[in-house]
């Protein structure tokens, strides 16, 4: 299994109604978090705290639009340098981050 289908099947798993979206760019893609966008910037900083690299449009180098409403709610996921038990890892714990019984673990 390639990287990226591991990433989109682990999203698939862990945020079931979360769309993706830029499947072909080759080294990342874009989520876009459920319930309208669960605060993103909170999110990202939650995930940096357990060494996750999830970025925001406008952030972290990413600048697709970061002023459009459109893009808020998302987080852009890297996949090209990581390995797939990484990827796993990495989308379990932010969907834990994203729990409410995880609230006080990532601040």
């Amino acid at each position: 299994m390639s990287r990226r289908d591991t990433l989109l099947s682990e999203l698939a798993l862990h945020f079931p109604d979360a769309p993706t979206f830029g499947h072909r760019a080759g080294m990342h893609l874009s989520l876009r978090l459920p319930g309208g966008g669960a605060d993103a910037t909170r999110l990202e900083r939650r995930a940096a705290l357990r060494r996750i690299g999830v970025y925001r449009p406008g952030s972290g180098g990413s600048w697709i639009s970061p002023d459009n409403r459109r893009h808020r709610g998302h987080l852009l996921l890297g996949y090209a340098a990581i390995d797939e038990r990484t990827i796993r890892y990495a989308i379990a714990a932010l969907a834990a981050c994203m729990s409410d019984a995880e609230v006080v673990s990532c601040p």
